[in-house]
């Protein structure tokens, strides 16, 4: 959270910004996936439970055990990669996915989870938080950058007491945001470091005065390294990457989520009015343009924030126009009087305006993860 007076910097130092056109094309589009028509399967690879196989359009399936495909909510998911797939898991270990269906570690097991594979497949990056056995007090943050066909670690940076998050991952760089301590305040800054020299350099940079950060996770905002369009941390400015010119910046209370394969479109999700015990809010779903921020299309459901532990319910890119998203029917009371959202189903969204059912069992099934753009 941006403390009041940090929020008043912050928008002080927006106001150059010149912001986006607020008003939608059109009202927003009421989405409840059981009124909607059914399209297409994805045209993205998915995992298939039914069958315990991944789907390929224009290819064959590839049959992968189910233990390590995983599933939804397990904590265990298939990120796609060069030649196949790297497989996420909070316990053991990474492995590598073949496209014949076979899996093999990569190295031991260890307390490293996978974050984001680069744009090219070849490479990707693993996180780590290491606690003093003798002061749990004192901790590290360690962040690796590894071959991605036989795990050989190419890079390694290790920060003490600091949270870092993964942002964006290429061949040469990997942007960073990094939180740490200085004196009674607390430095939150956006951070490019240099695969080739080994260096950091600071792209945006906040301090405000508070507690230290303590180890966390957080879904950050946006970045696409390869379109130069990245959102910094405690910012709602999107910027070129190369000047760190404010292209715009989004409305109050909405998060720009992530930009489209080639950079032109963005999704942002706002308005949140109270979150279920499921993860669930209702919310807005806009799709802008990347550079200038103009709204091309907006969205009202029920749609997931779980995101924010797994990516498997989107929203996922499709193409540069269509994204892949669960979102839910309505809500139930349970015998407490509590409500909890219902009817989940993963639809495809357009940046024309509008939505269809997607054929795949948001409970079983999901959309193998995209590469870092």
């Amino acid at each position: 959270m941006v403390s009041a007076g940090a929020a008043a910097v912050l928008a002080a130092s927006l106001l150059a910004v010149a912001g986006p056109s607020s008003a939608a094309p059109s009202d927003p589009v009421e989405v409840t996936p059981s009124t909607l028509p059914v399209g297409a399967t994805p045209t993205v690879s998915w995992y298939r439970s039914a069958g315990s196989e991944i789907v390929r359009p224009g290819q064959r399936p590839v049959k992968v055990a189910a233990a390590t495909a995983g599933r939804p909510g397990s904590g265990t998911w298939l990120l796609n990669a060069r030649g196949g797939w790297l497989r996420h898991t909070y316990s053991d270990g990474t492995s590598f996915v073949g496209t014949n269906g076979k899996a093999r570690r990569l190295g031991p097991k260890s307390i490293f989870e996978t974050q984001m594979v680069a744009r090219n497949g070849r490479t990707f990056a693993d996180l780590a938080v290491r606690y003093n056995k003798s002061d749990m007090g004192k901790w590290s943050t360690t962040v690796r950058v590894r071959r991605t066909h036989d795990g050989k670690v190419l890079r390694t940076r290790t920060f003490k007491q600091t949270v870092v998050q993964v942002r964006a991952v290429t061949s040469s760089v990997v942007a960073l945001d990094i939180d740490y301590g200085r004196g009674k305040s607390t430095v939150w800054a956006t951070e490019f470091w240099d695969q080739r020299t080994g260096r950091l350099r600071v792209f945006r940079q906040h301090v405000e005065e508070g507690a230290p950060p303590v180890p966390s996770f957080y879904r950050p905002p946006a970045a696409s390294l390869s379109h130069h369009l990245i959102v910094a941390q405690h910012e709602s400015a999107v910027r070129d990457t190369r000047t760190g010119r404010a292209l715009w910046r989004t409305d109050a209370g909405e998060g720009v989520f992530s930009f489209s394969p080639d950079g032109t479109r963005a999704v942002t999700f706002g308005d949140y009015y109270f979150g279920y015990e499921d993860g669930v809010s209702p919310r807005l779903m806009r799709i802008r343009d990347a550079r200038t921020g103009a709204v091309l299309a907006t969205y009202h459901g029920l749609f997931s924030w779980e995101i924010a532990d797994s990516p498997t319910e989107g929203p996922i890119w499709e193409s540069k126009s269509k994204l892949l998203v669960v979102a839910y029917d309505g809500l139930t009371q349970d015998d407490e009087g509590y409500s909890h959202p219902s009817g989940p189903a993963w639809i495809r969204c357009t940046a024309a305006g509008s939505c269809a059912r997607v054929p795949i069992d948001p409970l079983t099934d999901y959309v193998t993860i995209p590469r870092s753009s």
